[in-house]
């Protein structure tokens, strides 16, 4: 491990008008595909946060199981996050991680409110290192072609179909589970600076579509092909996405500056002659298995 990456990689700063740090661990193991960061918190101090979180480091780096480590400090917030979805789990509870409760634990709740969508793209980004994987987003803008499957010039991309991003952005309202995909224009010489944010339904398998919110360069939003049945559904998920990505207009503005870079390479993906006579599934579709993955993270990678 120590060659793949430096002891204090996952020293992390959070948002805010005070300064304030986590130190967050992923799995290092390269067959495991849990997706938690245990994450380490003393207030926000950097010093205290290395000085108290040392052997933790030390587990991680010997590839033993940190989460043991972070559950037996003293004077130190320890708890699980789910990259994804960004649920906060309890890892003192028991094996199988539990929701933590919030309302027990003030001292939690007031650093995961600062854990913002960006923080969470910075914890995707340290789960490809700890297993010595390139950060796919970046190797995606190095290749030469980027072929997208049934895309169209003239269409809209999604970031996660251009650039295999380092996380997904699931969404959990009750039972069901929504992946927020935002798509961006590559059109030549277009700058209207709109960005759709679309809400995919992940599980359960066959759940319908809420619909999509439209944010034009201007910021103004609108709600779109959301029917009477499903446009509470959408404005609940709009809501839960703004508070995760407060800076959403900065984090469109920064993307669709990089989508438009790789809009010369975009290409429609040739279909292979067998897929004529099977049901389309689109790469970033739920995967008809049934298992709630994206399907090219799922049998399409077969």
């Amino acid at each position: 491990m120590t060659q793949r990456m430096p002891a204090e990689a996952g020293l992390l700063q959070l948002p805010g008008a005070v300064p304030a740090w986590i130190w967050a661990f992923t799995c290092p193991t390269p067959g495991c595909e849990c997706r938690e960061a245990t994450v380490l918190w003393t207030g926000g101090d950097r010093e205290t946060l290395l000085a108290r979180g040392g052997s933790v480091r030390d587990a991680w780096l010997d590839a033993k199981s940190c989460v043991r480590a972070a559950a037996k400090l003293e004077g130190v917030t320890t708890f699980a996050i789910d990259i994804d979805e960004g649920a906060v789990l309890d890892i003192h509870d028991s094996d199988a991680y539990a929701e933590l409760d919030l309302e027990r634990y003030p001292e939690a709740r007031d650093v995961v409110r600062r854990i913002d969508g960006e923080v969470l793209d910075a914890l995707g980004r340290l789960w490809y290192r700890g297993k010595g994987w390139p950060d796919p987003e970046e190797k995606s803008r190095s290749a030469p072609k980027i072929a997208i499957d049934e895309w169209r010039p003239g269409e809209l991309v999604g970031w996660g179909e251009a650039l295999e991003g380092v996380r997904q952005d699931f969404f959990r309202l009750g039972e069901r589970v929504f992946e927020a995909v935002d798509l961006y224009c590559v059109a030549p010489g277009c700058d209207c600076g709109d960005v759709v944010v679309d809400f995919a339904p992940v599980a359960p398998n066959g759940a319908p579509a809420p619909g999509g919110v439209r944010v034009a360069g201007s910021g103004e939003v609108t709600f779109e092909r959301a029917d009477e049945n499903q446009r509470e559904r959408l404005e609940r998920l709009w809501a839960a996405f703004v508070a995760r990505h407060a800076r959403f207009r900065e984090r469109f503005a920064r993307r669709s500056a990089v989508m438009h870079s790789l809009a010369g390479r975009i290409v429609a993906a040739q279909r292979r002659g067998f897929e004529h006579t099977t049901p389309k599934v689109g790469r970033n579709d739920p995967c008809p298995c049934g298992s709630g993955k994206k399907f090219k993270k799922c049998c399409e990678a077969t």
